[in-house]
């Protein structure tokens, strides 16, 4: 039986920089997010011979926004 040994380099990063990383990563994403616009809910449940259904749509913040909204049948 033939044995090769592979030398392979592993690099090891310290654990207090990937959670520093992490956290800072984390806190740009958070400030980049921001909803104005809310649905009245997150499912809704509608007879099948139905075509269509009301939904409500609000808007939570001062400055007026425009919306689209539009569920496909999955």
């Amino acid at each position: 039986m033939l044995r090769v040994k592979i030398k392979s380099k592993r690099y090891v990063v310290n654990k207090n920089i990937i959670a520093c990383a992490a956290f800072i990563l984390n806190i740009f994403v958070s400030f980049q997010s921001s909803a104005a616009i809310t649905l009245s809910g997150t499912r809704f449940i509608y007879d099948e011979g139905r075509n269509n259904i009301s939904v409500e749509v609000s808007n939570a913040n001062n400055e007026t926004f425009g919306e689209l909204v539009w569920i496909e049948r999955l």
